[in-house]
Order: structure tokens, then C-alpha cells, then sequence
């Protein structure tokens, strides 16, 4: 359970296309990037919770529902272990099947996210 917890974190930095099918994200930086719910790290897992640079991850509903059965709220960062200041909080609501529902970005992060539906797209500014 713990390990489809955080593969959802990793799940949430990812491009999903369709609920049924989870969320794409779309990593279009240089950077890696994992998620945070609560106190765990997507990165803690392994390659498989952290979004590499210049590519697209499925996250599986399996996965997000593990980490999000209802609504929440997932921090973004951008290194391999969930340090340093998050660059942005996704609000999701799976319940409903909405996916994403909000994006509010760190200004002066140096990154910009956005992203509804099931795609999160993550770039530099």
C-alpha cells in the first residue's frame, strides 16, 4: 500500500489523458520532479516515484487512488527527495472524476505548472 502511495505522488507529476487511464504529466524541464502528500515522498520509492527530465509519465488510477481516493491536495517539487520549497499545490478531485482542479503556483519558484482534467504539464519560466 505504502508503495502505490507514493507511486501516486510520482503519478500526480506525470501526464494522464483520461481518468480511466489516470494522469499524463509532462515534465518539460531539466529538472526531475516528485510530489508530496502529507510527509511521504513519491521520490522515496525509487526511479519509479520521480518524473525524469524532458518526459511523460502515466500515473494509473490505481496509483492516484491510492494516494487520493476523495480530494486533496499534493505539493510539487523539483528534485529527486521532495527538498527545498514546493514549486506548486495541485488540488484534485477523484471522487467526482474531475482530476485536477486547481493549480496554484509558487511565485519566483522558476517554474510554471498547469493543468486540468487529467494532463499536468510542468515548465520553466
Amino acid at each position: 500500500m505504502l508503495g502505490k502511495f507514493l507511486l501516486t505522488g510520482a503519478c500526480l507529476l506525470t501526464s494522464c489523458t483520461l481518468f480511466a487511464q489516470g494522469i499524463m504529466v509532462n515534465n518539460n524541464t531539466s529538472a526531475y520532479g516528485t510530489a508530496r502528500k502529507g510527509v511521504i515522498c513519491s521520490g522515496s520509492i525509487g526511479d519509479e516515484g520521480i518524473i525524469q527530465p524532458k518526459t511523460s509519465k502515466y500515473i494509473s488510477e490505481d496509483i492516484i487512488n491510492s494516494l487520493c481516493p476523495d480530494t486533496c491536495s499534493i505539493q510539487v517539487f523539483m528534485n529527486r527527495f521532495c527538498m527545498g520549497k514546493a514549486v506548486a499545490t495541485i488540488k484534485l478531485d477523484i471522487k467526482n472524476r474531475v482530476g485536477i482542479t486547481n493549480v496554484a503556483n509558487v511565485p519566483g519558484s522558476g517554474y510554471v505548472l498547469d493543468g486540468s482534467g487529467f494532463v499536468l504539464n510542468i515548465n520553466k519560466t
